[in-house]
């Protein structure tokens, strides 16, 4: 089942990451200023120019996205410790912008490259190390 499971989330990562369709864009869009795209995310809910779902699904989704991959890596990696779930977030959301980069260069990318995407899905795998970590507590003790 558990493996059922992994191949499951592994294909719904790649699909929503690489292979979902969105609008396409006529130049590569990059955005290496951190923190900028939640906040200009902030500015529009803040005076109504878009809605709080836009937001929610783009800002949370991208915690939620990953949030799997630290539980795994705490669940299958073991003796894992915070020099390892450190590359990990840094190198598992930064392969993601750069395949999502490699697709634009080939005509296939529709996807924007955003340092803040990097950001929320690295906070998303701290926060599945910290759940698988609070999980196994509360199964030992």
């Amino acid at each position: 089942m558990k493996r059922l499971l992994f191949i499951v989330y592994s294909s719904l990562l790649v699909y929503i990451v690489w292979l979902m369709p969105s609008e396409t864009k006529a130049s590569i869009p990059i955005n290496v200023m951190p923190l900028q795209t939640i906040q200009l995310y902030i500015i529009a809910l803040i005076n109504g120019f878009t809605s709080p779902f836009v937001i929610l699904t783009n800002l949370v989704g991208n915690i939620i996205l990953t949030l799997p991959i630290g539980v795994i890596l705490f669940r299958y990696i073991h003796q894992i410790n915070k020099w390892d779930v450190a590359f990990f977030s840094i190198y598992i959301p930064c392969y993601i912008e750069f395949v999502q980069f490699l697709l634009h260069i080939i005509g296939y990318g529709t996807r924007s490259i955003d340092i803040d995407d990097v950001i929320l899905n690295m906070i998303g795998i701290w926060l599945g190390v910290l759940f698988a970590k609070l999980s196994q507590k509360n199964l030992e003790g």
